[in-house]
């Protein structure tokens, strides 16, 4: 549609809407200007907006669903993060704990995760802690099994010993030996 400033009309196409289609129509309108600023004419476009409107629900629907989409690969993407960098080397750490707790000699046995820098200062902090458990566990193990004068091993290693010589020599049924020494004036011989 072409227009003078007091809005006569010049021309206007035939496919132009009619006043109850306006509603359904987009229109854009732009003025030209002579030299002093006045109005010279008005171009109008318009275009019915009902088949854009029959797209809508689709376009709404589909922006939804990548929504829901994308929503879903960044919580994925959290939770992988987040078992790489925290999980997995706590499960690690928890995992190496209970191992300790079955079997003593995993004391002071050094573990090694990857993870963000807190787990790995955490797994330092637990190596630590693990080598001096297996240095108190030793000097507890000497002084419980060992005799403090000589080193030796002390009667409750001896003891501990045959229990097992005996319990292993019970299951295959074979014969094992167990010779006793007795030393005449021991009191005399460990003074001097």
């Amino acid at each position: 549609s072409i227009l003078l400033p007091d809005h006569r009309v010049i021309y206007r196409s035939k496919n132009w809407p009619t006043a109850s289609d306006l509603a359904n129509s987009i229109l854009a309108e732009y003025q030209t200007s002579t030299d002093n600023a006045e109005t010279s004419l008005i171009l109008s476009v318009a275009d019915d907006v009902r088949p854009l409107m029959g797209y809508l629900p689709q376009t709404r629907m589909a922006v939804m669903v990548a929504v829901a989409l994308l929503t879903l690969v960044g919580i994925l993407l959290a939770i992988w993060v987040l078992r790489k960098t925290a999980l997995n080397p706590l499960n690690q750490l928890t995992g190496h704990l209970q191992e300790m707790r079955g079997n003593r000699r995993l004391l002071g046995q050094k573990i090694t995760v990857g993870g963000s820098r807190e787990i790995r200062a955490l797994a330092n902090n637990f190596n630590e802690m693990s080598g001096e458990l297996s240095k108190l566990h030793e000097s507890l193990e000497t002084m419980a099994y060992g005799d403090a004068l000589t080193g030796l091993p002390n009667r409750n290693r001896m003891l501990e010993r045959v229990q097992r010589q005996l319990w292993l020599h019970r299951e295959d049924q074979s014969p094992f030996a167990l010779m006793i020494m007795d030393l005449d004036r021991f009191k005399i011989i460990n003074e001097t």
